[in-house]
């Protein structure tokens, strides 16, 4: 028989029993004395000599190891409650086989132990081969508690010695280390976690004593546990929160509504598509116009649009609602399309918003006070709380991604697409197009959601009346959502943004009230009127400025620049600095055209412009009226497109088909089928 000296040999260095523990550089080793712990170096030399001399022995054999536990009399009182258990739990299995002289077979030990489970009720049992091993080793030893203490703690990898392989402190390190190195961003790999354990329990056993010295999980335990962590909590702890909730999160509504306009989702994006606005004759690039879109979800229709360059605002909201609530029989009425194929108007039940500080504004609880919307909210930053209106979205930008001057979703896609060199597209003709997608294209499609077309699902659905404002002057709300509350109204009647606004109507009200404060509500885009809020029968009264040779047209925007020009010039704010304001106004602009080519600008040009900012039932069909869009010019860009030739948008084809020929006249256009015959 041979021996090998590695760590875990036992050796016998006179009366007392050591362990290898160690194996230090230069053949040194570092030995522990079991009895009490104590440490030592020795080299593998001095092993050897003694060997020689007979001083060490080597060969030592485990029963010996025990009997060197016989001499810690204090050992049972220092025995904790799991030590207690597993003692009284042996001694019922090891005084039974005594006293029934059992055989040590499996069969006899199996049919023993589970008699003696039964009868003392016990819930853990050791197996026929380690009872017959306990046995043994307590027999040689002289059947006593301490020896099996000493078998428990010599071999003890465990706090309860059935069920867990593992103290809780080697669990409560191995957890630690996770949320430390495993579960955050600079994540370690499962070996390093591995490594670092041992660092750490090794470190732990050089302070505790002998008889409290943890074990060293294997790499396999570690992975083990690893993939015991719920994959939540790791994507979580390697990608963060936001982009676990997106991954495990569960899509669609527990209980969908029943009915049209039961549940409406309104959100914001912002169109991969670079347009181009027309002042005074020139063609000014102006970036990517926002869509705020309402969506039905019960039918997938598109209740609400709005398309423009103002961010998401209370104003851009307030558009969007005014489409969803107002019938578009004349918005389609001018672009040659059957009103039946968007027939959605109505106020919502619910409208399910995101955390935007347009959704939280006092403004649209008053909205949804006025009208009786029940709002709901979302979590903050969870797009896939609006599934269905986001799925809409990237329905719209697949349309749009097919549009001269597209950006496409992200620069990896786009490639080395010149966006900027290739826009083509009027903003005006843009929103039409956009309309014409929704009317023409998106309805009358057929949507795997829901298994049918979004419109033949609307005339499935709807049996009764859609519900609308009684008052027409209801939208007021919607059409000048700037609340300036708490207005003195005296003689000279109100005054705002310092211009003052009186009517006979506001003199009656000062006739029954006296001098008294009023709620006023102005419309961003024209402050040439503002609506007074009448306390007598709560109605509102349309009151003009005094001054309509300043205030006419003149937005909120606007007026802002104005302020400004009239601080640089060292003036006081009045109706007259204002009219002086205007007139330098032009010059702001061409300075603008001039010199500052940026995005930004042109957007904030078009902002000024009060261009896309209207309702869309408005605006357009008030461009469609005065013909705005049709004055005659001849500025070029990039030599590629008249500013003055229009994008050809045929009243009754297909979108399809309008984009493939976006850049040349079309004629001879079939009609496209779709579902009006319903």
């Amino acid at each position: 028989m041979s021996i090998t000296i590695k760590i875990g040999t036992y050796l016998e260095i006179g009366e007392h029993i050591f362990r290898v523990v160690e194996r230090l550089a230069e053949n040194n080793l570092i030995i522990r004395r079991i009895i009490d712990g104590e440490t030592r170096t020795v080299t593998i030399s001095e092993i050897l000599q003694g060997y020689a001399d007979k001083t060490i022995r080597l060969n030592i054999k485990r029963q010996e190891v025990l009997k060197a536990f016989d001499d810690l009399s204090t050992l049972p009182d220092l025995t904790s409650p799991e030590e207690r258990d597993y003692l009284a739990r042996m001694n019922a299995f090891l005084s039974e086989i005594v006293l029934t002289k059992c055989k040590r077979t499996d069969a006899a030990l199996n049919r023993l132990i589970l008699d003696v489970a039964a009868r003392n009720k016990f819930a853990h049992w050791p197996s026929a081969t380690t009872l017959r091993r306990t046995f043994n080793a307590w027999t040689e030893a002289g059947r006593t508690n301490e020896i099996l203490l000493a078998i428990f703690r010599l071999k003890s990898r465990r706090t309860n010695p059935i069920r867990c392989k593992f103290p809780g402190e080697v669990t409560e390190i191995f957890g630690k280390l996770v949320e430390d190195e495993y579960l955050v961003r600079e994540k370690c790999s499962i070996r390093g976690l591995h490594t670092s354990l041992k660092k750490a329990i090794k470190k732990r056993n050089e302070e505790n004593p002998w008889r409290d010295q943890l074990p060293t999980p294997s790499l396999k335990w570690v992975q083990t546990q690893v993939k015991k962590i719920p994959k939540y909590d790791i994507h979580r702890g390697h990608h963060g929160r936001d982009s676990a909730e997106t991954a495990f999160a569960a899509y669609g509504s527990l209980t969908p509504p029943e009915r049209p306009l039961e549940f409406v989702q309104i959100d914001h994006t912002k169109a991969d598509v670079l347009v181009y606005i027309l002042h005074r004759g020139k063609r000014m690039p102006v970036g990517r116009p926002w869509i705020t879109v309402a969506i039905d979800v019960c039918t997938r229709m598109v209740a609400g649009v709005h398309v423009g360059f103002e961010p998401p605002s209370s104003l851009s909201v307030a558009n969007c609602l005014y489409s969803a609530i107002m019938p578009k029989i004349d918005l389609l009425n001018s672009m040659s399309l059957d009103p039946r194929i968007w027939p959605v108007c109505g106020v919502p039940a619910a409208i399910e918003t995101d955390n935007g500080k347009e959704f939280r504004s006092e403004w649209f609880r008053e909205a949804c006070a006025h009208f009786g919307i029940t709002h709901i909210l979302d979590e903050v930053r969870r797009p896939q709380s609006k599934p269905y209106v986001e799925r809409f979205f990237g329905t719209l930008n697949r349309f749009i991604h097919r549009l001269p001057g597209t950006t496409f979703s992200n620069p990896t896609k786009r490639g080395n697409y010149k966006s900027r060199k290739e826009v083509a597209i009027e903003f005006d003709q843009f929103r039409k197009m956009i309309l014409r997608f929704i009317a023409e294209t998106y309805h009358q499609d057929l949507h795997t959601g829901i298994g049918i077309q979004p419109l033949r699902l609307w005339h499935k659905l709807v049996t009764e009346f859609p519900t609308l404002p009684a008052n027409p002057a209801d939208l007021i709300v919607l059409t000048a959502p700037a609340r300036y509350p708490d207005h003195s109204l005296t003689g000279r009647g109100i005054e705002l943004f310092y211009l003052r606004y009186q009517s006979d109507q506001l003199k009656e009200i000062r006739r029954q009230l006296g001098d008294t404060k009023v709620l006023a509500r102005v419309n961003p885009n024209d402050i040439g009127s503002v609506f007074v809020l009448n306390p007598l029968d709560d109605t509102y009264v349309q009151v003009p400025c005094t001054r309509q040779d300043v205030a006419a047209g003149l937005s909120i925007p606007m007026l802002k620049v104005l302020k400004t020009i009239i601080a640089d010039n060292g003036e006081v704010p009045c109706e007259d600095s204002f009219l002086r304001a205007k007139d330098c106004l032009s010059e702001l602009f061409e300075k603008t055209l001039g010199k500052s080519r940026t995005v930004a600008d042109a957007q904030r040009l078009a902002r000024y412009l009060s261009i896309g900012t209207a309702p869309l039932e408005i605006e357009l069909l008030a461009l469609d009226a005065n013909d705005e869009l049709d004055e005659p010019g001849t500025d070029v860009v990039d030599g590629y497109m008249p500013a003055t030739t229009p994008l050809p948008i045929p009243p009754h084809s297909s979108v399809a088909f309008q984009i493939e020929h976006v850049r040349t006249p079309v004629t001879n256009i079939t009609t496209r089928p779709d579902l009006r015959s319903l």
